[in-house]
């Protein structure tokens, strides 16, 4: 029988990898990590690898194929023909990958492709993130894994500039939300900050987050965990060397609510900050992840 099939749809930055290594704690989910990446960590089967490898044993077929029509057979044969014991299977793919072949998304729909749109509701973090990626790279380290990044370490430009950053950032997920929404398969939207239990950043993912995860994925329920850690775990004033420049540039704007450091607190002026989505047709149904207002409030509830 052929896996359920899902694509993974997130900005860079966003605690894919995280997710990507807690989903491969589950017996019966394979995941491929970036697919559309140019230049994969050694090990990944990318489309660029199996490109690779059909022109060395397939010319006359890469030489006939459009680029499209690769895409498809490569889902096809690689990421759906799985062993009977995986059950699911999800590919990831990032906003800046989707123009990498014409006609990414009705490819997904053709193929019964089911959507997760992974969203970072703290747009500040995940520009913090990108520079101390940058930061970490000029180290030598991994851009994800065990290393703490050091406090008061990097500053961001401010006023004008930051908010425009934050902005084109803020379009970017709500394109990506309109995708996904016209999508004619089952779709859900998470949140970066339901993965864990309270303000405490573990190894794993949440469990009623994870369970939940997994009833999507059509998966028996389990523990997701992994060997990765979150490198940034301080305080956006104890990691930001310009920190009240930052907060003067975002006070009174539409991005103050960036500054609140409790992730429920956040969530709930994420979603007051995101404008109404226009009703999706019938055939494009989108369960939406809304943090709880439970006590607990450390999970996504699906309605």
């Amino acid at each position: 029988m052929q896996p359920r099939a899902h694509a993974l749809i997130a900005e860079g930055r966003t605690g894919t990898t995280f997710l990507g290594a807690c989903l491969d704690s589950h017996p019966a989910v394979k995941r491929y990590a970036e697919i559309l990446l140019e230049e994969p960590e050694p090990g990944d089967f990318t489309f660029l690898f199996y490109q690779q490898q059909l022109a060395r044993t397939r010319p006359d077929r890469m030489a006939r194929e459009s680029r499209s029509r690769l895409f498809m057979h490569f889902l096809r044969e690689v990421a759906l023909t799985q062993p009977d014991a995986i059950r699911s299977v999800i590919v990831d793919v990032k906003y800046g990958q989707t123009d990498a072949v014409a006609g990414f998304w009705s490819i997904l729909a053709k193929m019964g492709f089911h959507l997760v749109h992974l969203v970072r509701a703290n747009l500040l973090k995940t520009l913090i993130s990108c520079r101390l990626n940058q930061m970490q790279g000029a180290l030598g380290r991994r851009s994800h894994g065990v290393h703490r990044v050091p406090v008061h370490c990097i500053s961001l430009p401010a006023g004008d500039s930051l908010l425009a950053e934050l902005q084109a950032r803020f379009d970017d997920i709500l394109l990506a939300r309109t995708r996904v929404r016209e999508h004619r398969h089952e779709a859900v939207e998470i949140f970066y900050e339901r993965f864990f239990e309270g303000d405490r950043p573990g190894d794993s993912l949440s469990r009623a987050f994870g369970d939940e995860l997994c009833d999507f994925l059509r998966v028996a329920p389990r523990r997701l965990s992994c060997r990765l850690r979150k490198t940034n775990p301080h305080r956006l004033a104890d990691v930001l060397a310009n920190h009240e420049e930052v907060r003067e540039s975002l006070m009174g704007t539409a991005f103050e609510f960036l500054l609140l450091e409790n992730d429920r607190e956040l969530l709930d002026a994420w979603h007051d900050a995101m404008p109404a989505p226009s009703p999706a047709p019938p055939v494009a149904p989108i369960l939406q992840s809304r943090p709880s207002r439970s006590a607990e409030g450390a999970h996504s509830v699906i309605v």
